[in-house]
């Protein structure tokens, strides 16, 4: 738990003095006071939590204004919202809930041209200057593998039948790891996909649900 809780001030970090670079690459100097905005999708699950409590302090140490917004998981919410603050900030880090919402990304550049960070969840469009994640694809990949390994301690053999709970598919984030998973399961004759769980808008009370009531 400590390593993910350090990943997450790590990845927050690396945000925050990624917004520091885009700026120097427009010319805003240090004489004046900037203002940020993160936009992720909600403030109720503990990632966004996290992320937004280490936000926060490194823009207190590099004298950074954070603003953040919460649109409960709401992508028509987070373009309206990414339209009203533009002119008031200097740069914005966003998740989008889906990727339906790469459409804020658009009109921060097209309110006010600010350099737009996308994290985790990519976007399709030339209006984020920057996009951080990690491997989605060998992530959903090295879950498999993990399947497997638990599936032939049990029966002996890559054996058994899965049920794969997923994030939101009509995100590329959440599409890439149901399709790495895929990539692994699917080289094993003797395991089953039985059913794909979609945790729409990526929120895990969902996924539970559904999982739930598929095993009934």
């Amino acid at each position: 738990m400590r390593h993910h809780k350090g990943l997450k001030y790590l990845l927050v970090g690396v945000l925050v003095i990624g917004v520091g670079i885009l700026f120097s690459n427009v010319g805003i100097t240090s004489a004046k006071e900037l203002t940020f905005v993160y936009i992720p999708p909600n403030q109720s699950e503990a990632w966004h939590v996290a992320t937004c409590t280490a936000g926060k302090m490194f823009a207190k140490d590099l004298g950074v204004k954070l603003i953040v917004l919460d649109p409960r998981n709401d992508p028509s919410e987070q373009v309206k919202m990414a339209h009203d603050i533009a002119p008031q900030v200097d740069g914005a880090v966003i998740i989008p809930v889906t990727s339906a919402a790469y459409k804020m990304a658009e009109e921060l550049k097209r309110v006010k041209n600010i350099p737009v960070i996308v994290v985790d969840r990519d976007v399709p469009t030339s209006a984020a200057d920057l996009y951080i994640a990690f491997g989605n694809r060998q992530a959903g990949a090295l879950t498999a593998q993990k399947i497997v390994e638990l599936l032939t301690q049990k029966f002996g053999k890559p054996k058994g039948k899965v049920q794969i709970v997923t994030g939101d598919l009509s995100s590329v984030v959440g599409q890439e790891r149901k399709d790495g998973c895929l990539d692994v399961l699917n080289q094993y004759p003797d395991i089953e996909v039985v059913n794909v769980v979609e945790a729409t808008k990526w929120v895990a009370a969902t996924a539970q649900e559904k999982m739930m009531a598929s095993l009934t």
